[in-house]
């Protein structure tokens, strides 16, 4: 990189520096062994080496990183930015072929952070600080992408850094608090209730959820969160029954995909029943469709054996993500949620409302509970339940609240008509 950068200063020409890092990679690694991590990461080796020329270093950093360093210098940034588009086709289709790996078949996509010299930086380490804020903010953007760096992204990875330590520290410090949001029919009664996490920071008041949810799925950080989510959560659905709240009252609780592929996650769940003594049967576990892009065998196991213990497994903002039917038809699921994205505008917009009826119906013809989310018109209450959903979440009923406003609404007897 000293040599390159040297050179690309002296001839006053242009060069770019690429950092990549796999998508979900740790998952294979967790689940199959680091056997198999080891083999992906030769297979990936040689295919970057079909891509890139041979005047381009291509080097592995360590874990999943690999770093490629054009060597072929152009006379302007446009250039090497047009060229490096180039490559970066032609490594999102060799990446796109499947890989086989002890046998399996594999999908593996790559974030990428770009960055150009020597315009951009003075040094290597500028420069590999760079690529690397970008290649987070192509994770940020939804992976299977790249970014060009740009100086503000500098401020963004500031930012992620303090919201990252902020996360360490509410871990230890008990920042964290868990407010309930009720689903309720179509008469304001309470059914159950959907637990969502909210960081109390001290001196600087609530985190939006917006903010640091990301963090903690880009860090591994929402494993030891997720853990406190569901402990505290079945603690309080304990407390719950034990003061005679109706016996068929159910907790949803959201698990993050990188929580789910947790080889120890099974363990974890029943670790925490037994910890807690609640009943599995009263607890509702809500999926994101991402979960079903990996090994979709692994996870109808693991939903499999949730369900013999008594869980509902739920999916969560259905129809938003990677929507197939063949998960509806394969997975146990138990119950959709209509992302509130569709039922925000189903009053005034067709497409939405047509989007809503027909996940509704698909979902009754399918025998899956529908929970309506983000009902907040009367409007909106009357054409879901006109075209047959009958579970109903929102600020027209509630706004997520701390436990101890919810037990005055349990235990008190009290209905929002």
């Amino acid at each position: 990189m000293e040599y390159i950068l040297e050179i690309s200063k002296r001839e006053r020409r242009c060069g770019a520096l690429l950092f990549m890092d796999l998508d979900h990679f740790k998952t294979l690694n967790d689940s199959k062994g680091h056997a198999a991590g080891d083999e992906l990461l030769q297979h990936v080796a040689d295919r970057l080496k079909k891509v890139f020329r041979a005047e381009d270093v291509i080097a592995r950093l360590g874990g999943d990183e690999f770093v490629i360093l054009s060597g072929h210098l152009e006379e302007s940034e446009e250039l090497v930015i047009n060229q490096i588009h180039s490559l970066m086709l032609k490594l999102r289709h060799v990446l796109g072929e499947p890989f086989q790996v002890q046998g399996e078949t594999y999908h593996l996509t790559a974030s990428i952070g770009i960055t150009t010299f020597p315009g951009m930086a003075e040094s290597p380490e500028e420069l590999m600080k760079q690529a690397d804020t970008a290649m987070y903010k192509a994770k940020e953007a939804g992976r299977d992408g790249c970014k060009f760096y740009q100086p503000q992204m500098q401020e963004f990875a500031d930012a992620r850094l303090q919201i990252e330590n902020g996360l360490r520290q509410a871990i230890e410090a008990d920042e964290f608090e868990l407010f309930y949001q009720p689903q309720v029919d179509e008469f304001g009664r309470i059914l159950g209730a959907e637990a969502l996490l909210r960081w109390f920071k001290k001196d600087d008041g609530m985190v939006s959820p917006a903010e640091f949810i990301p963090v903690a799925e880009l860090t591994g950080l929402i494993v030891p969160i997720g853990e406190w989510v569901m402990r505290e959560g079945f603690r309080q659905l304990n407390q719950w029954q034990k003061a005679g709240v109706n016996k068929d009252f159910r907790l949803s609780i959201n698990i993050s995909p990188y929580q789910f592929h947790q080889s120890n996650f099974i363990e974890l769940v029943k670790d925490l029943i037994a910890e807690t003594g609640v009943s599995a049967n009263n607890v509702t576990l809500e999926v994101t469709e991402g979960i079903t892009i990996k090994d979709m065998q692994s996870i109808i196991d693991k939903m499999a054996q949730l369900t013999a213990l008594g869980f509902k497994i739920s999916m969560d903002d259905f129809g938003t993500g990677y929507s197939s039917l063949t998960y509806l038809k394969q997975l146990p699921l138990s119950e959709l949620k209509i992302d509130q994205s569709f039922v925000r505008d189903l009053h005034i917009d067709k497409a939405d409302a047509e989007i809503a009826a027909t996940i509704i119906a698909m979902a009754n013809n399918l025998n899956l509970e529908v929970v309506a989310e983000g009902v907040e018109e009367e409007s909106q209450l009357r054409f879901l339940i006109r075209n047959g959903c009958e579970v109903f979440q929102g600020y027209y009923f509630h706004r997520p609240m701390p436990a101890k406003d919810l037990d005055e609404l349990l235990l008190g007897n009290l209905v929002i008509l």
